[in-house]
């Protein structure tokens, strides 16, 4: 079964935004499912996050994919 996490469940959210145009976003969600989950899409997030600075606890990743991504 895919999950698809939104921003909707979002339960705490706190940003610090540094000199250069940059930030450290810290979101916390809090999702299940009463069945097996074999994918969790986590949508609603920036267009312009870096992709190596994702942490995420609580999940085993096997895959990290954004499609169309381009680091700058």
């Amino acid at each position: 079964m895919r999950y698809k996490s939104t921003n909707e469940e979002t339960e705490q959210l706190s940003i610090t935004i540094y000199n250069g145009g940059f930030g450290l976003v810290k979101e916390q969600r809090t999702f299940g499912s009463e069945k097996e989950c074999t994918e969790v899409q986590y949508i609603d997030v920036a267009k312009r996050i870096e992709i190596d600075s994702i942490i995420v606890n609580g999940l085993q990743i096997l895959r990290n994919d954004r499609p169309n991504f381009r680091k700058r």
